[in-house]
């Protein structure tokens, strides 16, 4: 989509279930559910988006920061990879691409996990962060 000199494109970087009683506060269940049905724990999915503008020149990268992330990159672009998990207990950081290596610092409960990588020689700088939730780094097909 454009607006003026400005390109948008939207990505969905994957669900969350939140509890749907939570979301909608003191909006009474019935009238919610007939628009969003819950789970039998009372979660509703939501999805979890990304925006990328082109304005000037420039790539801006608006994300959630929480849930599960999939990332697709082309095997021949040259780009170098930066991911990481703040809250990394739990999570992982998973890639298809044997030049990106992941680490983790801290302890069982306090873990912070990142990966880093050139693909093809590098080039410009793709990140990837979530607070809470899994990062994998896929070949697009």
């Amino acid at each position: 989509m454009n607006l003026g000199n400005l390109e948008f494109h939207v990505f969905n970087t994957g669900y969350v279930w939140l509890d749907g009683g939570a979301m909608f506060g003191v909006i009474p269940k019935p009238m919610w559910e007939k628009k969003i049905p819950s789970d039998e724990r009372n979660r509703i999915r939501l999805a979890m988006n990304a925006l990328l503008i082109h304005a000037g020149g420039k790539r801006i990268l608006v994300e959630t920061g929480a849930g599960d992330i999939t990332v697709f990159i082309a095997a021949d672009v040259a780009v170098n990879v930066r991911a990481s998990v703040d809250m990394g207990s739990g999570h992982h950081i998973t890639s298809e691409f044997p030049d990106i290596h992941v680490s983790s610092e801290g302890n069982q409960w306090e873990k912070t996990l990142t990966a880093e990588g050139k693909l093809n020689g590098g080039g410009p700088t793709v990140k990837v962060h979530t607070s809470s939730g899994d990062i994998c780094i896929r070949r697009a097909k």
